[in-house]
This record gives structure tokens, sequence and C-alpha cells, in this order.
């Protein structure tokens, strides 16, 4: 006789995320990363415009400035998720 054959699919084991604090610790990294590369694009958009967003007249205190607005900006769209990237990451891990 051949045994049957249960169409019950197997249960999924639970996941470890579970804990709060390490939910938001994943998410901090997810938007890091996000960070990091909507920083590179900045950067190389910015050094395709002669270095500057002011041009090519900026000073050296404006490229300061610029870099420190630059890096609120992205941190700001990181916490967004303007890219998908933290949505995709926290579906996928």
């Amino acid at each position: 006789m051949i045994p049957s054959i249960s169409a019950t699919p197997a249960a999924t084991p639970p996941k470890p995320e579970a804990n709060p604090q390490a939910l938001a610790e994943k998410k901090k990294a997810y938007e890091d990363f996000e960070a990091l590369l909507l920083g590179d694009v900045l950067k190389n958009l910015r050094g395709s415009l002669g270095g500057s967003w002011l041009g090519e007249d900026a000073g050296a205190g404006e490229d300061a400035i610029l870099e420190m607005a630059e890096q609120q900006m992205v941190k700001v769209m990181a916490s967004q998720d303007v890219l998908g990237i933290v949505r995709s990451l926290e579906r996928k891990l």
C-alpha cells in the first residue's frame, strides 16, 4: 500500500525579528545603507556640475555648507525611503 501524502504545508518557523529593538536596529541599518547610496549619487552629481551646486564660483566656505546640507538632505531622504531600499530589504530579510 502507498502511504498518503498530506496537502498541509509545513509550519514556518517564527521570525526572530519579533524583538522591537532588533527591528529598529535593522531599520536604522537599512536607512544608513540607503543614505550611503544617496550620498554617493549626490556627490557624483555635484562633481558633474563642477564641484558645487552653486557653480564654479563657489568658495570653500560655501562648499562646506552645501556639503553639510547635502548630508542632512540625504538623511531625510533615507528616512523616508525614497529609493524603496528599506522597504525592499525589510521584505527580503
